[in-house]
Formats: C-alpha cells, sequence, structure tokens
C-alpha cells in the first residue's frame, strides 16, 4: 500500500463502483452477458468502500472529514439498496448469482453497520463542532442519514 492515500480520487472511484452497481441492480441485464462483471463490480466496490470507511472512522484529524464521511455515506446507501436487488431470486440475474447470495447478504450487513458508524460519527462531528449550518444543510442531512 502506498504511503500516501488519496482520499479523493479513491472515494470518487469508490462511488462510480457503487453507482454502477446500484444501476446494474434497476436494469433487467442478460446474466450470460453482465453476472461475472456486476459480481466482480459488487465485490470491487465493497472492498473500496470498507477499506475507505475504516480508515475515514479512523482518522479524526483528516482534512476534509466531513466531507469525506458525506460522500461515503452516499456510496453506503447505494450499495445498500443495490445488493437486495441483486439477490431477488425473482429475476434473472439475481437467479445467476444465488451461489453468491452468501457473500452478497454478508456485504450487506457490513455496509448497514458501517452505515450507521459513518452516521453516528457525522453526528457527532456536526453537533460537536456545531457546523452543522455551516457544512451541512438539516435537508441533506436527512437524504445522508435516510434509511
Amino acid at each position: 500500500m502506498s504511503q500516501r492515500i488519496h482520499y479523493q480520487d479513491d472515494i470518487y472511484f469508490a462511488d462510480r463502483l457503487a453507482t454502477d452497481l446500484f444501476d446494474a441492480s434497476r436494469l433487467e441485464l442478460d446474466p450470460e452477458y453482465f453476472a461475472e462483471s456486476v459480481k466482480s463490480t459488487a465485490r470491487g466496490a465493497f472492498a473500496a468502500f470498507d477499506l475507505l470507511a475504516s480508515l475515514v472512522l479512523e482518522n479524526p484529524r483528516l482534512v476534509d472529514r466531513i466531507e469525506h464521511l458525506k460522500m461515503l455515506a452516499n456510496i453506503s446507501g447505494s450499495l445498500a439498496d443495490a445488493l437486495p436487488e441483486l439477490m431477488d431470486e425473482g429475476r434473472e440475474m439475481g437467479k445467476a448469482l444465488t451461489a453468491n447470495a452468501e457473500e452478497f447478504g454478508r456485504m450487506l450487513q457490513l455496509v448497514k453497520i458501517r452505515r450507521e458508524a459513518l452516521r453516528d460519527e457525522l453526528r457527532a462531528l456536526l453537533e460537536d463542532n456545531d457546523l452543522g449550518n455551516d457544512v451541512v444543510s438539516g435537508d441533506e442531512l436527512s437524504e445522508l442519514l435516510r434509511e
């Protein structure tokens, strides 16, 4: 692992992966063409999200930490919405991914745990620093903390 982590770029790319996965979960893709790609994207998006969330949560002195937490909260929402759709056995892709249902279920559980940790940290930072009005609006915070 490199000495310097490029949080902004890494989080942006993780967001793109999660958004692509979310988009794939809403489409009726042909599994014979895209099942392997969807599995790979899910694994990559989850691994990147989990690692980056861990690093940001563990580093209270990080520059732009609140912004990183907000972006990671958005990623968690995309993953939490996409994974159940991909596991839906009523859809062709869900049938093709049946063998991966347990793995995707574990990913979903861990995403939800991380999402709660991100929410808690955002709340604490915004309350402790009294930055709520300067950094994020009430509507924006509600959207970030949505179920």
